[in-house]
């Protein structure tokens, strides 16, 4: 019975994790990780901190089996069309690593994601503070964090990254 309650109530987890601040993960104001301990890419090749060096970047964590990724998954690649032509850097993550690869090639093509999507990405999760799923993550010019899932129903991700747009990088 116990278990049966934990298997029946582990879905709210990813959904109680989206406007709290001690489950966003990685902080507003906290510097982009280096993506470390990849199993591997699909749609592109690996992004170094020079490909996003001076870039609004938007990351997103997520997994096979999380309903919650598959229910926003449309919305996201929705804004990916939006603002790729304007300067955006979209990057997923998933734990999920090579023995899955063929099941996460398919979850990109159901979707029709075009941005490249870390698997096998644990390390770099962890970096990230990833806890919750799914994860979102708005990196400004700057390399720091604008915007996290904390924000999400109190600030639009779209209205943040209009605003990150709108920041100069900074100059070296």
């Amino acid at each position: 019975m116990a278990l049966a309650c934990i298997v029946a109530g582990a879905p709210l987890l990813w959904q109680i994790g989206s406007s709290d601040d001690k489950t966003a993960g990685l902080e507003i104001g906290q510097p982009l990780p280096h993506f470390t301990g990849i199993g591997g890419w699909l749609n592109g090749d690996g992004l170094t901190d020079e490909d996003l060096r001076g870039k609004v970047v938007f990351v997103n964590s997520w997994f096979l089996t999380c309903p919650y990724c598959h229910k926003g998954m449309p919305d996201l690649v929705e804004i990916y069309e939006k603002y790729q032509d304007k300067g955006v850097v979209f990057v997923g993550m998933t734990f999920d690593d090579e023995e899955s690869r063929d099941n996460i090639q398919r979850f990109l093509e159901k979707y029709k994601v075009e941005w490249p999507n870390a698997y096998g990405a644990r390390e770099s999760l962890e970096s990230f503070k990833a806890e919750y799923f799914p994860g979102y993550w708005l990196i400004g010019r700057d390399g720091t964090v604008v915007w996290n899932k904390s924000l999400q129903g109190k600030v639009a991700i779209e209205s943040a990254i209009d605003e990150a747009l709108a920041v100069s990088a900074p100059t070296s």
